[in-house]
C-alpha cells in the first residue's frame, strides 16, 4: 500500500514539474519565480512525511538559536510597536486558508514548517515591492536586494528592515537543524507571525 502510494504521489509531482516546464515554454513571459519554486519545494516534502518521521536536510546539525531568538525578539518588539504608532491601519497577524498549510506543518515537523514560513514572508516582501513599483520584471531578485530597496525608499523603518532579516535569518538555520525545542519553536513563530503582521500591514494599509 505504502509502495503504491509512494508511485502516486511521485506520478503527480512528476506531472506538475513538466506542466510547469511546458507552461514556461509556451508563454516565456510567465516568470516562475523563487516563491513559486519554494511553495513546490514545500508541497514535495508534505507529501514525502507518510515515508518518513522525520525529514534529514542536507547540512542537518544543531544550531543555537537561543541567541538569535532573542536578538529577534527585541528588534521585532520594537518594529511592532513602532508600526503601531505610525499606522492606524495597522493589522496583527490573521491567518489565510493558504497559511494553514505551514501552520500545521509547524506542529508535525517544526523544520518544514518554518520553511514555510520564510517563503511566506518572502512572499509578503516580494507583494510590497511590486506594490511599490520595486520589482524588475526582467530580474529575479533576492529576499535581501528586495528589503534593502524597501529600506532605500523608507517603506521599511529600519526595525522593520532588521527584523525580517533576522527572522528569515533564524527560519534558514532553523530548516537544517536536528534538535528543535517546542519553546524556541513557537517563539520563532511568533516572531514570524509579527513580521508578517507588520507587512500585511503596509500592504493592505
Amino acid at each position: 500500500m505504502r509502495r503504491m502510494w509512494l508511485v502516486l504521489v511521485v506520478a503527480i509531482l512528476a506531472i506538475g514539474i513538466i506542466n510547469l516546464i511546458i507552461i514556461h515554454l509556451i508563454y516565456p513571459s510567465i516568470a516562475i519565480d523563487t516563491t513559486t519554486l519554494g511553495l513546490f519545494g514545500l508541497l514535495i516534502l508534505v507529501c514525502m512525511i507518510p515515508f518518513s518521521k522525520s525529514i534529514g536536510l542536507p547540512g542537518g546539525g544543531k544550531f543555537d538559536l537561543r541567541d538569535d531568538l532573542q536578538k529577534a525578539k527585541r528588534t521585532v518588539d520594537e518594529a511592532v510597536k513602532e508600526s503601531e504608532r505610525k499606522s492606524t491601519q495597522y493589522r496583527y497577524f490573521a491567518p489565510s486558508p493558504e497559511d494553514m498549510t505551514w501552520i500545521q506543518m509547524v506542529k508535525n515537523d517544526p523544520n518544514i514548517g518554518l520553511a514555510g514560513l520564510r517563503i511566506k514572508i518572502e512572499d509578503n516582501v516580494r507583494q510590497l515591492a511590486k506594490k511599490n513599483d520595486i520589482v524588475q520584471p526582467d530580474r529575479l531578485e533576492t529576499l535581501r536586494s528586495l528589503t534593502q530597496k524597501l529600506r532605500q525608499k523608507n517603506i521599511l523603518s529600519i526595525n522593520e528592515f532588521v527584523a525580517i532579516q533576522q527572522v528569515t535569518k533564524i527560519c534558514n538555520k532553523a530548516v537544517h537543524a536536528q534538535d528543535l525545542s517546542s519553546r524556541d519553536v513557537d517563539l520563532a513563530v511568533e516572531l514570524g507571525e509579527g513580521v508578517l503582521g507588520i507587512l500585511d500591514s503596509k500592504l493592505k494599509g
